[in-house]
């Protein structure tokens, strides 16, 4: 072989790994519920008062955390640096509310925004917490099932809007190597613990303060980003 050939194709690999052209090409590493939200209900209260009167307002601001633990996942991270982190968290396509004394149900409600905190930890590698501020567009249908006590609500929109509703994005180098160093199976399993805050914004008519309403969380796709 001519040596000016040798040399290239012995050179051409290198400048491909320093500039980045392999990470470009390698497929992101794909994560299992990595913040263990998978099938967690939440029950929580939009707009409580001082006076526990309802307010005339339309918008509505609910608060509610969930969390369980969850086992480390199998991660080959073939030598590349962490580029980016880029997580989803859906909401299952009914709601129940349940309304305060004397309320009436409104015929539909529609989730404006969502604000979460995601935490995960464990014993070995401390915690890693991130944090988003979504806007969305998310009207549910009050459905045939609805009594005093409690009415169901159905999604009226396109399902892949709700299933990955929270979006979470991450490029903090250090911040995803405290993630994966929780998440990742590495010799012997330590189980981690997820704590999932969330605050979400309801537009309705009449106002949703008083109600309580029950979410159920999914595990949207999510996926981890590898750098040259």
């Amino acid at each position: 072989m001519n040596l000016r050939y040798l040399l290239l194709a012995l050179t051409l690999p290198l400048l491909m790994t320093s500039c980045g052209l392999v990470a470009a090409v390698v497929p992101p590493i794909a994560l299992e519920d990595p913040f263990g939200v998978e099938g967690e209900s939440i029950t929580t209260e939009f707009g409580a008062t001082s006076a526990g009167a309802l307010s005339t307002l339309a918008e509505s601001t609910a608060n509610a955390t969930a969390g369980r633990s969850f086992d480390d996942q199998e991660l080959d991270l073939r030598g590349f640096s962490l580029a980016r982190l880029n997580a989803a968290v859906g909401l299952d396509s009914n709601v129940v509310l349940s309304a305060p004394v004397g309320a009436s149900y409104p015929e539909t409600f529609t989730i404006t925004g969502v604000s979460a905190t995601a935490k995960v930890s464990d014993d070995i590698n401390g915690s890693a917490e991130m944090t988003i501020d979504n806007e969305v567009s998310l009207t549910f249908k009050k459905s045939a099932r609805c009594e005093t006590l409690s009415c169901d609500y159905s999604f009226t929109g396109e399902l892949a809007d709700i299933k990955e509703a929270i979006q979470i994005s991450e490029t903090d180098r250090s911040k995803l190597a405290s993630f994966v160093k929780i998440i990742r199976l590495d010799g012997r399993n330590s189980r981690n613990e997820g704590r999932f805050s969330l605050s979400v914004t309801a537009d309705s008519e009449p106002s949703l303060d008083g109600f309580k309403a029950t979410f159920k969380l999914r595990s949207g796709e999510s996926s981890i980003k590898l750098g040259g």
